[in-house]
Parts: structure tokens; C-alpha cells; sequence
């Protein structure tokens, strides 16, 4: 069985911030790469991330393990503002060696970003497919 994720796009807000190497993934906890979104810059400071429809096939893998991977590098890395949709949700994102990585899970065409240092969350309703 599938799901298709549809219609997501992410807008990351950083300041000073070299966005020249970014990366949206549906990635399942193998590892294994479904998905990169295209890139559409706004300005020096905002690029927006336009998901295409996705296909999460299970296969060997259940799909409530798979998940979006944001991924960016720069010196400046944090603080990052993430726009799910109409949804947004403001965060500090760990930098290590000019990375940083934000893990965005995918389950039931439901998003969930996680907040550092909280269980809290920000749910963005998906479209099924």
C-alpha cells in the first residue's frame, strides 16, 4: 500500500545564511532518498521549498518511518523559521561544522515538526492521495 503526500511546501527564513547547498528529501529510515523538492528563491534571505506529490511506497519498510529531511549548510545556520503551509513554528536548530538538519516526520499525511527541547509539535494536515 501507498501514500502520496501532496501539495507541502516548506519556506525557510534564514538570516545571513548560505543557502546555496539545500536539500528536501522524502527519506525512509534506511536511507533511501524518494523525493527532492524544487527550489524556488525568493530573495537573499527566503527560499521556498515546493514538495511535488510523493509516493511513499512501504514496501519493507513502514511508511510511519519515513520522514521529510531538511538540510541545508552555512557558516550561519540558526535561528531557522520554517513555514509549513499556514502553519509555522520557530525553532533553534543544531549547527554542527556549518550543517544543520531539520527532521520533519511524515506519518498518516500528517507532518510533524518537533521543537528542540520540547515534545511539543506543529501538525500540518496533508492531502491523501
Amino acid at each position: 500500500m501507498s501514500q502520496t503526500y501532496k501539495g507541502a511546501f516548506v519556506v525557510v527564513n534564514q538570516t545571513n545564511s548560505d543557502l546555496s547547498n539545500v536539500s528536501v528529501q522524502f527519506v525512509s529510515k534506511l536511507g533511501v532518498a524518494v523525493s527532492s523538492a524544487a527550489t524556488l528563491s525568493r530573495d537573499a534571505n527566503d527560499t521556498i521549498f515546493e514538495l511535488p506529490p510523493v509516493s511513499l511506497e512501504g514496501s519493507s519498510d513502514n511508511t510511519d518511518n519515513w520522514k521529510l529531511s531538511f538540510i541545508t549548510q552555512g557558516a550561519d545556520a540558526t535561528p531557522v523559521e520554517v513555514f509549513l503551509g499556514n502553519v509555522n513554528c520557530d525553532f533553534t536548530a543544531e549547527n554542527e561544522g556549518g550543517v544543520v538538519r531539520v527532521q520533519l516526520y511524515q506519518s498518516s499525511f500528517d507532518i510533524i515538526m518537533p521543537v528542540k527541547g520540547s515534545k511539543q509539535g506543529v501538525k500540518y494536515e496533508g492531502i491523501p492521495g
